[in-house]
Order: C-alpha cells, then structure tokens, then sequence
C-alpha cells in the first residue's frame, strides 16, 4: 500500500501535478525555494471527497532538504520544524484497533489475473461502476498473510511483473523443465523430426558430426515464456496467500466505510504476517511511506518486513531473455549456420546495457535509502528511529541481491541447448560414458552453474560500482570494464572445459565438478563485493596458468604451477607412477592413457622437459606385447598413430626403439581386417577403415626419416606390404586398404625406398606388373607408381622401365593413369631416355 493509506489516502497524485504533500519529490532550483501554499482543507474532508490525501499546511506544510551534490534531484524528506509539534494528529489518523467487519483481502493470485488489471491503474482514474466493483473483489479474511505496500506512481506492469516472479517463480521452473525433460527425451529415442543441422563434437577420441536437432532449447524457452502469461491460472486462488491491497481491501465509494479503512490502517497491519514493500524510486519520497514502514514494525516487532525493489525482477527477464537470444545466435554459429561477427554485435549491446542500467538502478535505490539519513522532524524520537535502526532495517532487507531461483530462470535456455548437444551425440552412437563426460562437464559445470556464478560475480560487481563516474565516458568505461570481467570468467571456464575434453574426460568432470562446488558456495554465503573480488583475483589468476599451458609456454606454466618447495624430479615421479598404474589395470583404461601422455607431451616438448620419460613410458604403451593388441581398443591404438609420430616426431630421431615399434605396429596394423558389422567407437566414430591411420602413419614415419628406415630390410618389408595391398586391390571384392589408402602406402615406400636405388626399381616394377596384370583395374597400380617414380632416382625409374614401355603402350591402360606415371616418370629420366623408349 505503502503511498497512499487508500487511493484516496495516498500521498501523491499524477507526476504532472505534485500536491502539497507531507513529502514530495520534484525538481528544484537549489537557490529557488518554493512558495508557502494556501491552507487546505481537512483530512476528512479530503477523504469524503474522494481526492488523494493531502495533509493540510496548517499541519505539515512543505519543505525542500537538499540531499547531496552528487544526486540529480532535490528530494523532500524533511517537514518545516514550526509546524512538526502537530504530527500526533497524523499519528491519531493512524490507530492500531482492529474493526474485523471490515478486514478484507484477496488471494495473491487473483490480484494477477487478467495481466494484473488490479496493479495498473489507480481506481480514480475509473469510473464509479468500476469503484464499486473493486470492493466485491475481497473476502472477509481473520488476518493478512502479506500487506502490500507501494505507490501508484509506478507503472504496474511492472509490479504485476516483480510478484509474478517472486511468488512463481517454482511454478516457471517445473515447467520449463519438466516439459524440456520430455522433449530431450523424445528426441534421443527419435520420436521427433530431425534437422540437417549438424553440432562438431570432439570428446576423449569421439569425433563426429551429429545430428543436432534444438528441440529441448526451442522447447524449454517457449515454455518459460508462455509460462509466464498462464502463471496466474495455473495456481489455486484458495491456497495463494491472503494479501491486503489498498484497492479492494478499502471501499472506494462509501464515503464512511472508506474513513474508517484509513484510519484502520494501523490495524491491518499489526494482523499482517509480513509486510512487502514492492520498492520504486518514489516511494521512500512520502513521509507517509515512512511513517506505514515505522507503523508495520511498531506493532510487529519480529515480523517479515521485506523490501522488494522492483527493479531486480525487470533485469532478470531481461537477462532471461538475453540468454535464450544468446543461446540461439550460439546454436546458429555452432552449426554453421550463424556468423561470429554477429554473435559478437548481439552479445555486446545486450551485455553493456544490462549492466549499465542495473548500475543506475542500484545507485537509485542505494541513494534513496541513504537519504534516510537526513530525514527530519521536530519529534525528535521518530526522527531519530527513522534516521537509525528503520533505515539499517530497510538497507538488510533489501532484495538487490541476486537469488538462486532467479538464477535458475536465467540458465534455462543454455542447459536446455547443453542438453540438445548431449542428445546429438546419443543420436551419434556415442558411448554413454562419453556422453555423461560431455553433460557433467559442459553442461552441468559451463552452462549451467559456472554461468550461474558469472551472473552473480557481474550482478556483485554492478553494486560495487554503482556511483556514477565523473563524466559519461567514465561511467561507460566501467560498465564495460565489469562486462569483460562477466566475459573472461565465463569464456576462461568454458575453455578449460573444452581444452580438457579431447584429452582427459576424468580432468573435464572434475573441472565441471569444481565449476559447481564453487557455485553452491557462492550462494550459500552471503558474498559481499569485496570478497567476489578477492575470489575474482584468484580464479584470474589460475585462468592465465592455463592459459599459459595451453598456449605452448609450458616452461613458465610449469614454473607457475609447481611450488618452488616441490622439485621437478618429483613431478616427474608423479608422471611415471601414474601411467605405471594404468598399465596394470584394465586395457580400456590405456586409451586415456594415451590420450593424457599425447597431450602432456604436446605442452612440454617445446620446453625439452620430460622428453627421455616420455618416450619410454610411450614405448611401453605401444610395446609389442601390449594389452592394446589384444583387445578391441586397436581402432584406437592405430587412431593414436598419427597423432604419436606428429608429436614425437622430431624425438623419434633420437631413439631408434621407439621409431621401430612405431613401424612394426604400423605395419601390422595395414592387415587387422574391419570388422563389418562393427558400430563406430568413441576413437573412430566414422565409417571408414582404421588401417587408413597405419598407412598415413608409415608415411609420417618415413618421410621424417626414423633411424629405423635407413636399415634396407624396412624398406623391403614396405614394398612388400605395397604389392601385398595392390594385389589384393585388383584380385579381392574387399581389399584392406581403400584406394586412397594404398595411395598413402604408395607414399611410405616412396620415402622408405628413396636411399635405396635398386629397391625403388624393384618396388616401381610390381606396380607396373600389376597395372599389366589386370589392365581393366590398371589406375590404382598405374597411381602408386606415379607415387614412387616422383621421388625416386633416375637410374631406378629407368631400370624399372626396361622392357615395359612396350607393354605399356600395347595394353589397354586407364589413359589418365599412365599419362600420370610418364608425368612422374619424366621428371626423373633424362631426355633421350624418355625419347628412346617412347620411340619404341
């Protein structure tokens, strides 16, 4: 109720005409005072007329206090001391008696009804048909479980808004994610239409992209939205709370009944169980606000008094509907239907406005209520309560903090689009542990609560900075400032997540994990500014260790991250013991194995540390007599091929046992037959042929020049796996290797057979033998050739064509195939042999 005791007991009227009130709000000149008004009638002529109530000037005439420089207007919370001996008749006004056959209220729910008609407009602005209706409304109630104070000067929208949320906000959640529950779940056992959207994922070996189908999102967003229309039908008007609301719960066109209702004030509130003050810049501006405030606690001295500012639920559907927003322009970048750019002009704008208007707000609110402490009146025992513990009362029951509930309405549109990823990789075939690594770690740790505990580090940080700068740039420049800290602590998490997923699903959950420890903490306990920022510093700080890994500096990371007390040699123990301790275990545990040692060994190869360690521990993992051999994780192992010999490539120089294993298993790996009815796994989830990665791993090996290829046998055992998959190319309905595999095998010897001349002439020879064998299939054959002749010497390229061009030009060959050997060839036999032989 708050501004006006009834509509007609209000303290103000609209904002084009301010009365001459107990306390007004209006815009001074600070050397131009206004002057003394006329006296006015009395308060009970006041109410029968059925006008707002304006204390006379006889009583309480008004006065302008200036509040401070900083402040852009002149507020009017003091009376003229020569007339304040007079208040106890304001007092009197105002008793504590309660007349029960007048005590009315109406249930919270009815009040929202209809888009809250009841909150958006004062009743003297209605007709007398609608004044009297308004009284038929309330119910006969023994007490109030809320008393509603608040001023007709704000718009009720957004009131109607505020109450919305505050007392439905349970009702928005079970919603939301009840109905995006079903929707994921109808989408994983594919009840509902796909999309040809596709969502890139790369989690612990599991590449793939999957079908990616927003349901859930688009689902849980409608929902959130539409619950918010229908929120007011959805719940029982007999179980909502019993409220007093000026309007209905005082009569509005007996003159009578309405007198007494007034001056009963006193008497609903002390049968009120608590009292919500809906909070708006204006209110604290009305002596008679302050005095209903000091009324509520003298007669409820341990009861609720909350305050509510409404500003608080219009930033958190702001900031809901920003993130559905934000989460649909992610979903369009990440399925390559969206530009960054445009992301980024989204984001940006939403972002700095949000913050910059939550800081005026806040500054308004924190402003208002400081003024308090120049309130004045010559009864110096309600001036000096309203000045000491109501005004410390107001500032702790304030509610611009930021509560969990809301929190969770914010985050819904994010999860929800966490949840379609997680459903695309079900659709995918991707194992279950992967998908609860890539759900625990994105989407409950990222988007759901380290967003969460971004929010509040920004909404923390809006309130430490409220002031207003010196200029306007200043004052952009800082709402800015705290939008980028919101951006590098949701980004940094998020890439830590993302970092950690390709190499260590175990690292990924603990990090999600953390993410949510540190969120519960965080609004379990009342964290001030202060401490936000002192947290702030130090999860920054651990942010840029990474980021320092991640980046290649591994030197200085690992400065950074090891204590000084703590010697290298003992994280290197560390190192060994728990990749001994994986040997010993289950083979399915050696693929994270090797996944964790190839990362490690990327961050610290360009710092040479470890490097020995490394390759002996690497050894082990790809020893011949490995459990990885045995069992169903080769895809895996051969998967790891290329990655080992990129990474351990320039070190495979240095050790010749390591290049040797490397080979052995490269090799054996060309003659593992694919398994036909096999599904896609979480290392290799495409349908295509594993041996492909040993074919392109020989290639690595040898054209990086391994120590173990400069023995001639290495080179023979490659031309022999050559004609061995060529032949089984031209004469099997399902060869091992696909042609483009051969061609990479092609490749290897090429490298393989470079040093050795007569080697090359032998391994060209096959090729053309099996090209003249089967001239129908002769281009496979006909290509590898081109492949070895590229690179070998002259004298085996010409070696190896005596006696076939002959051969070649009387068979039926593919044309394109053979005019791409002699285009090889030529580059390496001199002129007048390539004459000659053409000529033949």
């Amino acid at each position: 109720m708050g501004a006006n005791a009834s509509t007609s007991a209000c303290c103000e009227e609209q904002v084009g005409t301010l009365p001459v009130e107990v306390v007004g709000a209006a815009q001074y000149d600070e050397n131009c005072f206004p002057e003394t008004p006329s006296p006015r009638s009395s308060i009970v002529d006041s109410i029968e007329s059925g006008l707002e109530l304006v204390l006379p000037d006889e009583i309480l005439p008004a006065r302008v206090s200036v509040r401070s420089s900083s402040s852009s207007e002149l507020l009017t919370l003091s009376v003229s001391p020569q007339f304040s001996s007079d208040l106890p008749m304001v007092q009197r006004a105002i008793s504590f008696k309660v007349e029960r056959e007048i005590v009315r209220g109406i249930p919270l729910v009815a009040t929202l009804r209809n888009f809250g008609t009841l909150w958006q407009a004062s009743p003297l602005d209605l007709d007398l048909e609608s004044q009297t209706k308004l009284w038929s409304m309330s119910q006969p109630v023994d007490k109030f479980d809320v008393f509603f104070s608040h001023t007709w000067r704000t718009r009720g929208s957004r009131k109607v808004l505020s109450l919305l949320l505050q007392h439905g906000w349970r009702t928005l959640l079970i919603h939301s994610f009840g109905c995006a529950a079903a929707i994921s779940i109808l989408s994983a056992v594919g009840m509902l239409p796909t999309t040809p959207l596709t969502w890139p994922v790369n989690v612990m070996g599991f590449k793939a992209m999957c079908p990616f189908s927003p349901w859930t999102y688009l689902a849980g967003t409608v929902t959130l939205q539409i619950s918010f229309c229908i929120l007011p039908y959805c719940s029982c008007a007999f179980r909502s709370p019993k409220c007093f609301l000026d309007v209905v719960s005082i009569h509005q066109t007996d003159k009578r009944m309405k007198q007494r209702g007034v001056y009963g004030l006193g008497g609903f509130l002390s049968i009120s169980k608590e009292m919500h003050v809906l909070w708006s810049p204006p209110y604290l501006t009305r002596l008679w606000c302050v005095f209903e405030l000091a009324a509520f606690r003298k007669a409820n001295p341990h009861k609720p008094l909350k305050l509510k500012p409404l500003f608080v639920e219009s930033q958190i559907l702001l900031l809901t509907l920003a993130s559905g927003l934000c989460s649909g322009v992610y979903v369009a970048v990440r399925t390559g239907h969206g530009i960054v750019a445009l992301a980024n002009v989204c984001v940006l704008p939403v972002g700095l406005f949000f913050i910059h208007v939550h800081r005026r707000f806040v500054r308004e609110e924190q402003e208002l209520t400081e003024s308090l402490e120049s309130f004045d009146l010559q009864n110096e025992a309600f001036t000096e309560y309203v000045r000491g513990p109501l005004r410390k009362e107001l500032v702790a029951a304030s509610g611009v903090g930021l509560p969990l509930s809301y929190v969770l309405l914010i985050v819904i549109s994010p999860f929800c689009m966490a949840v379609d990823v997680c459903v695309a990789m079900i659709r995918a075939g991707a194992p279950v542990e992967i998908v609860m690594a890539e759900f625990t770690s994105l989407g409950l740790g990222i988007t759901m609560f380290w967003l969460m505990f971004c929010v509040k580090v920004m909404w923390n940080l809006c309130s430490r900075w409220a002031s207003r700068g010196s200029t306007w740039v200043y004052d952009c420049l800082v709402s800015m400032a705290i939008f980028f800290v919101f951006m590098i602590f949701f980004a940094g998490g998020s890439l830590l997540v993302n970092r950690l997923l390709p190499i260590s699903a175990a690292g990924a959950v603990a990090a999600g994990i953390a993410a949510i420890v540190v969120t519960i903490l965080a609004y379990s306990i009342a964290l001030s500014p202060d401490v936000v920022l002192y947290v702030c510093k130090d999860v920054l700080r651990a942010q840029y260790k990474i980021w320092l890994l991640s980046m290649g500096t591994c030197e200085q990371a690992l400065r950074l991250m090891i204590p000084q007390s703590i010697h290298v040699d003992l994280k290197q123990q560390e190192i060994s013991s728990d990749i001994a301790g994986r040997l010993l275990g289950d083979w399915r545990h050696l693929e994270e194995a090797l996944h964790a040692l190839s990362a490690l060994a990327k961050e610290l190869l360009a710092a040479s540390l470890f490097s020995q360690q490394l390759l002996e521990l690497h050894g082990l993992l790809l020893g011949e007599r490995s459990p990885l051999l045995q069992s169903g994780a080769h895809r895996q192992l051969i998967s790891m091929f290329l990655q080992c010999a990129g990474v351990f490539g320039p070190l495979c120089v240095q050790d010749a046992a390591l290049g040797d294993r490397l080979f052995t298993m490269a090799r054996a790996s060309l003659n593992i037959a694919e398994e036909v009815a096999a599904g896609p796994d979480a290392a290799f989830p495409f349908r295509a042929k594993q041996d492909h990665n040993g074919a392109v791993t020989l290639m690595k090996l040898c054209q990086l020049g391994c120590p173990t290829l400069t023995r001639k046998e290495c080179a023979e055992a490659v031309r022999a796996d050559l004609q061995q998959q060529l032949k089984l190319a031209l004469v099997s309905a399902q060869p091992n290797l696909s042609p483009s595999s051969t061609l990479v095998l092609a490749q290897a010897a090429a490298a393989a057979t470079k040093a050795f001349p007569d080697v090359a002439s032998c391994c060209i020879r096959d090729c053309l033998d099996a090209a003249l064998g089967d001239p129908p299939r002769s281009s496979l054959a006909l290509r590898a050739a081109a492949e070895l002749a590229a690179v070998a010497e002259a004298s085996a390229v010409a070696s190896a064509m005596e006696g076939a061009w002959t051969l070649l030009t009387q068979a039926t060959l593919d044309p394109a195939a053979l005019a791409l050997f002699l285009a090889k060839a030529a580059r390496s036999l001199p002129g007048q042999v390539l004459i000659a032989g053409l000529g033949s």
